[in-house]
């Protein structure tokens, strides 16, 4: 995966929490367990807006809940100009593939 962004630190509970509502009404249990074993995992995309500061998780809602769980309160995540809107347009490839 490429990460396109700028990489950096994001404290979870900065994260705008309508946008992993609205995105994730539920999560997949087997999905965050293995991100919860996994030993590196890829950063999450932020969409970062510049009038009002406000994060956007694009994607990475199982990693990020992975590293709640797990007592982290910041993730690694590729930020990038943007608002609700951008990151709701961007789409991105399933985090697992199935055999």
């Amino acid at each position: 995966m490429t990460v396109d962004g700028v990489v950096r630190q994001v404290e979870i509970a900065a994260l705008e929490q309508h946008s992993i509502a609205e995105r994730r009404r539920s999560l997949n249990e087997d999905a965050v367990l293995r991100y919860m074993a996994a030993a590196r995992v890829e950063p999450v995309v932020v969409f970062e807006n510049s009038d009002n500061g406000e994060l956007v998780l694009a994607d990475g809602h199982h990693r990020t809940e992975a590293a709640r769980r797990q007592g982290r309160t910041h993730v690694t995540a590729a930020v990038r100009p943007g608002d609700r809107i951008d990151a709701a347009d961007t789409h991105f490839p399933p985090n697992f593939t199935t055999s």
